[in-house]
């Protein structure tokens, strides 16, 4: 009985954290800014990965599209800005080249600065982290552009 009470405890309380940690990175919103900027904190889950910076700014955009981010004490929640399985669908089919060597995905990501060696929670080793900055706003108008969603006015 007292297991089913824990269970159920745990179940239904929010989730208010500050990361949001997927299958391979952890991701945490750093800051917003009012140009549509959003700056977003990313490491791999395993220490001492390689994580090149290319990929981790590709993480970072994907999380922008497909998951947004939790709520934290810096960041209200993200929603995503892929959010009906039509838009993902639509997304899917230009993926590829939009996150190529030359794809559009540059556009919308910079590192703005690498931290190399820092300690993960709960154990003596080490890891990369980046802060990368997503233009959100101007990623949205391409998606728009690029009839992947509607605009938010007809």
């Amino acid at each position: 009985m007292r297991l089913l009470i824990v269970l159920l405890l745990y179940v239904l309380t929010p989730k208010v954290g500050l990361s949001q940690n997927t299958k391979n990175f952890n991701v945490e919103c750093a800051s917003l800014s009012n140009q549509g900027a959003i700056l977003i904190t990313i490491s791999k889950n395993r220490a001492n990965a390689n994580y090149p910076s290319n990929r981790a700014i590709k993480d970072a955009i994907t999380v922008v599209l497909k998951t947004g981010l939790p709520g934290s004490s810096k960041c209200v929640k993200q929603l995503p800005l892929l959010k009906s399985s039509d838009e993902l669908s639509n997304f899917n089919t230009l993926s590829q080249e939009f996150y190529s060597s030359n794809g559009d995905w540059s556009k919308f990501g910079r590192i703005v600065e690498r931290r190399d060696n820092v300690l993960v929670e709960g154990s003596a080793k080490k890891k990369r982290e980046y802060v990368i900055s997503v233009l959100k706003e101007d990623l949205r108008k391409y998606l728009i552009e690029q009839e992947i969603i509607n605009p938010l006015t007809k």
